[in-house]
């Protein structure tokens, strides 16, 4: 798409929420990284912003509000929850650009209510996984927009097959919500291995260099990719449960469920310590046979979306657009004051029953939209 171009090609990053190491956020972290790395001009812009993770990015490239800031000036927009419509508070004149509609959960409402208006301006739809992407196709996506992305990652993380199995010494537990049972196998596993906890109470980004220095890792998500890509043995398990090591049984299932852990049962701390210890060996084993991890990597994946024609967005698609301006920029309100209480306090749930309200009615805006 870009091919020829002497303009700077220029991307803007729409997300909720940049404080934490955690999913969406480190998503908008490692796009923005491969897009600079690519010679991008990008700006990111956040509801909420905050510490650890914010320190990540340039400060020049961090929009404080999108007050003035025009869609016809960007090449390419991300936007992974619902943000868009507050491009849209005046009218421009007719402009293209490539969109993408980010989908990193099945049941997110932050992304589902802007369904409706990004199906009828042609956005594609970026799922996170197989289960996401049927989710989408639910509620009427075209297969066709969707692009399943499979949570993939940086091809920093790509390392070869080790010749040999290193024995089990060091291994990582990465959450920012380690159940109570994972919590006790670390008590036992400390016994005999040296054991490290990233997230929670110790914030950290997980970087190449911090996952070479382990045999074992026990998480979920996009540390499992991760470790795939590392040829690392992969304990999959957290507060959903989870399968455990990988294995022919159960990789087809863990994947499709972004390797969340749903879909499998819970275990007990000493089962977890066993199957830990013991299936080790045959976990090495079947990760490096695994074959196809290139639909693991980000580099590979963008450079297919890069290529994808853009949308064109005339003023009649904007009218729509705008309708769902007032909801989008009272969520971002709501989000805002979220910081201010605790999640425990009587008025955070009002604010939370507020927002849930909020989302429902953008979701009938946007579905009104299509039908007029």
């Amino acid at each position: 798409m870009f091919l020829g171009s002497d303009k700077k090609v220029k991307a803007l990053l729409l997300t909720n929420h940049l404080i934490n190491y955690a999913g969406s956020e480190i998503q908008i972290l490692e796009v923005y990284n491969l897009l600079k790395n690519k010679n991008f001009d990008v700006h990111v812009f956040a509801n909420i912003t905050g510490a650890p993770i914010i320190d990540q990015f340039s400060k020049s490239d961090i929009l404080s509000s999108l007050d003035g800031i025009s869609p016809a000036d960007y090449h390419l927009i991300w936007s992974q929850h619902s943000l868009f419509a507050r491009l849209f508070k005046q009218p421009f004149e007719d402009f293209s650009t490539l969109i993408f509609s980010v989908h990193l959960s099945p049941f997110e409402m932050l992304e589902l209510s802007s369904l409706a208006y990004m199906t009828l301006i042609g956005a594609y739809f970026i799922a996170n996984s197989p289960e996401t992407a049927d989710k989408l196709s639910e509620f009427g996506i075209d297969r066709k927009s969707i692009h399943i992305s499979y949570n993939c990652s940086p091809s920093d993380f790509c390392c070869p097959s080790p010749k040999e199995i290193l024995p089990l010494k060091k291994i990582v537990i990465v959450s920012n919500h380690p159940p109570k049972e994972v919590q006790a196998a670390a008590k036992l596993l400390q016994r005999r291995y040296n054991v490290n906890l990233i997230g929670d109470k110790n914030p950290q980004l997980v970087t190449p260099e911090i996952l070479h220095e382990f045999d074992c890792i026990i998480s979920i998500g996009k540390t499992v990719q991760y470790a795939l890509l590392a040829n690392k043995a992969v304990y999959c398990y957290d507060h959903f449960g989870g399968p455990g090591y990988l294995n022919n049984d159960n990789y087809t299932d863990a994947q499709y469920n972004n390797f969340s852990g749903r879909g499998f049962g819970k275990k007990t701390a000493k089962k977890i310590v066993r199957e830990v210890i013991y299936g080790y060996e045959a976990e090495n084993n079947f990760v490096k046979e695994i074959r196809d991890k290139s639909i693991y990597q980000l580099e590979l994946f963008f450079d297919r979306l890069l290529f994808l024609p853009p949308q064109i967005i005339d003023v009649t698609l904007q009218k729509i657009i705008h309708k769902s301006y007032p909801v989008e920029e009272k969520i971002a309100v709501f989000y805002r004051g979220k910081q201010k209480f605790s999640a425990k306090s009587i008025k955070y749930k009002k604010q939370r029953n507020i927002l849930t309200f909020l989302l429902l009615l953008l979701l009938f805006i946007n579905l009104w939209a299509l039908m007029n």
